[in-house]
Order: C-alpha cells, then sequence, then structure tokens
C-alpha cells in the first residue's frame, strides 16, 4: 500500500503552487479564467502529483519538478526541524548561528538580554518562519542572507527598530521568509544582512 503524502509537505507545496500561479498571472502569462481554473485545481487536490500537475507548465525553465515538489532544504527540515519552539533568555545571552534548523514558530522571549540570531546558514523552509517577540530590556540582532526576506509587524515601544533597507521585503517565489510579530519594549532590534552572505 502506498503511503499518503505528508500534510505539511503538501501544505507547504499548496502554498508555493498558488503563489506560483499568481505570479505567472501578474506576469501576464495566463488571464484571469486561467488563473481562476488553476486555483481551483490546487484547492480540489489531495497529493503533491495532483498539485505538481497543476502548475508544471508554469515551472522556471530548468526547475525539475522534484525540486519544485520537494526543495532539497524541504526534505532536511522534514527531519530535524520543530514545528515550535520557546528561546527564554533572562539576565543572559543567547546565540544560534551556524547550521541550524528553526522551528516554523518560535516564541522568544528575553528580559535583560542579549539574543543574536544568525541564519545566514540556517535551513529555512520555503513560505514563513514566524518569530513571536516578547522582548523586555534587551538586545535582539537577527543577521539573514540576501535570499531571504523579512517583515517585522511586532510592536515597538520606546525602542529602536533598525532594518537594513538592503534586505528584501518580499520572498522570491517559493522563498523564505521571516515574520517578526509580538513586542519590543525598552530594546534595541537590528536586522541585518548575514557575516555568511
Amino acid at each position: 500500500m502506498a503511503q499518503p503524502d505528508n500534510l505539511l509537505a503538501l501544505r507547504d507545496l499548496e502554498a508555493r503552487a498558488r503563489a506560483l500561479a499568481s505570479q505567472r498571472y501578474a506576469e501576464g502569462l495566463i488571464d484571469a479564467d486561467a488563473l481562476e481554473r488553476r486555483l481551483e485545481r490546487i484547492l480540489d487536490a489531495t497529493s503533491e502529483a495532483q498539485l505538481a500537475a497543476a502548475v508544471v507548465d508554469l515551472l522556471p525553465p530548468g526547475l525539475p519538478v522534484e525540486d519544485f515538489i520537494a526543495p532539497r532544504t524541504s526534505q532536511a527540515l522534514a527531519r530535524v526541524a520543530p514545528e515550535r519552539q520557546r528561546l527564554l533568555t533572562a539576565f543572559s545571552a543567547t546565540r544560534r548561528e551556524g547550521r541550524w534548523a528553526p522551528a516554523r514558530e518560535t516564541t522568544l522571549v528575553s528580559v535583560f538580554g542579549e539574543v543574536e540570531l544568525d541564519y545566514g546558514e540556517a535551513l529555512l523552509p520555503p513560505g514563513p518562519t514566524r518569530v513571536e517577540l516578547q522582548v523586555s530590556a534587551s538586545s535582539l540582532r537577527v543577521f539573514v542572507p540576501e535570499d531571504v526576506a523579512v517583515r517585522v509587524d511586532a510592536s515597538v515601544i520606546l525602542s529602536s527598530l533598525r532594518v537594513d533597507p538592503s534586505i528584501r521585503r518580499e520572498p522570491e517565489l517559493g522563498g523564505p521568509m521571516l515574520v517578526f510579530g509580538g513586542h519590543i519594549v525598552f530594546s534595541s532590534f537590528t536586522v541585518q544582512k548575514s557575516k555568511h552572505c
């Protein structure tokens, strides 16, 4: 008996397929009717093969269907990355760097702490990776590689926020994106390009 498709991988593939169809519509490659038909096929799909069939002719030239279905980083992440994680720093320092696998959703709590997250060599999955911030009287520095988009939705109260303007705000098709939410109080938050770029 064949093994069913992994539901998390199927969810990620569906998001990438919808994004691809929407991008090709925005580029004028397909019209509104074709977009609607494709989105219906994508939403009705129950397997990776059905999702891939809905967008196979929209893939960039030279990209194998297998790489669209299961990007190499996603395969590695499926084995090692937790879905949720909590990091706590109180009156101390926390650093994540090198090759590591961030959770899809992280809650970061820091009180009188120093936190450094370097995503330069991190195994980030396609789509959003969310970091919920509960930061008070702390310093938070985040380093990202060139291919990772960043969005900061956090409330900043009596704090400083600096995001390097050269960092992309929108992900490439199927690319990773870091989304920071929550709140930052009496703290500094800096996002800059990784030392490994």
